[in-house]
């Protein structure tokens, strides 16, 4: 019994100090926002775009790293908020496997941590594949623009107000930005910072700066992109078919374990106790399911295609 009453005691002490430092950072970080919204509106300028020019410059490292991560997957929480929950659920990982396993497998509850990392790579990479798939139809709004004689300011401006999120987003920024003051070529770099993995992005990037530097008809340039990026787009479609055994098979070989033991529990669970109620067993779980997610990597790689 002392031992559940400490086992529970430290989850409460730790649950409050996160609850308290989430809370305590949160106020702090509303005040600020509440002033810097009071210096956007004295600028006529938009408070998103002011936090973007102002908080970026002053991050380095690893902040720089997380936070760009974040703005790839349209995340709105903050660097800070994103270290907290990680470092939850990597705490209570480790409660657990400190409770049913022993020796170094104790720490292998920490793994817990690296859902949020996953997960966030994953809406990145999401995020990512709608923008590809809306910048054909971006290009070609923006060429309509530049051919009734608009500047290229003007269509950026008008396209991030049709086009749908999250192209809208990214394109708006680069808007604000040069509300602020900043020239084309820094807000569009700043554009390709943000989507170092989209190759499409800093293919319209560089198209643009080489075509101010160089001279030569924006239009046929942006209308030629399009076409490319929509054969691109097919071609993807067509792999995506053609790889579809192997990603089934990748799903039923992962669920397959976790249906049959669901299904032996049902039906006799005490079929299961030895590997449940024992250490060894335990320890022999743990080891399977690192084993299943390695090959459920295996299997990923083995799908992609290289483009």
């Amino acid at each position: 019994m002392s031992r559940i009453l400490i086992i529970v005691l430290t989850i409460s002490v730790f649950t409050t100090m996160l609850v308290t430092l989430t809370l305590g950072y949160e106020a702090w970080r509303q005040r600020r926002l509440a002033r810097r919204a009071v210096s956007a509106r004295r600028m006529g300028l938009e408070d998103e775009a002011l936090r973007a020019t102002l908080d970026r410059p002053a991050l380095h490292g690893a902040a720089l790293w997380l936070r760009t991560r974040l703005d790839q997957a349209g995340d709105p929480r903050t660097a800070q908020q994103f270290v907290l929950e990680t470092a939850g659920l990597a705490a209570c990982g480790l409660l657990v496997t400190v409770l049913f396993l022993h020796g170094p497998l104790k720490l292998a509850g920490l793994l817990l941590g690296g859902i949020p990392i996953l997960l966030l790579r994953r809406r990145a990479s999401i995020r990512s594949k709608m923008i590809t798939e809306q910048l054909p139809d971006a290009f070609d709004r923006i060429e309509r623009t530049l051919r009734t004689g608009h500047a290229f300011s003007d269509a950026l401006r008008l396209a991030s107000e049709e086009m749908p999120a999250p192209l809208s987003e990214e394109l708006a920024r680069v808007v604000s930005l040069q509300a602020l003051g900043v020239d084309l070529r820094g807000s569009l770099e700043t554009l390709a910072a943000r989507n170092p993995t989209n190759f499409d992005i800093r293919l319209f990037v560089g198209a643009v700066l080489l075509n101010r530097e160089t001279g030569g008809n924006l239009v046929e340039i942006l209308d030629h992109l399009a076409e490319t990026v929509r054969e691109r787009l097919i071609f993807d479609g067509k792999v995506l078919a053609l790889t579809a055994e192997v990603r089934l098979s990748a799903l039923i070989l992962g669920a397959l374990p976790f249906v049959v033991s669901g299904a032996l529990l049902a039906i006799k669970p005490t079929y299961l106790a030895p590997l449940l109620g024992s250490d060894g067993g335990r320890e022999m779980l743990l080891v399977g399911v690192v084993s299943l997610l390695i090959g459920a990597v295996l299997m990923r790689r083995l799908a992609a295609v290289e483009g």
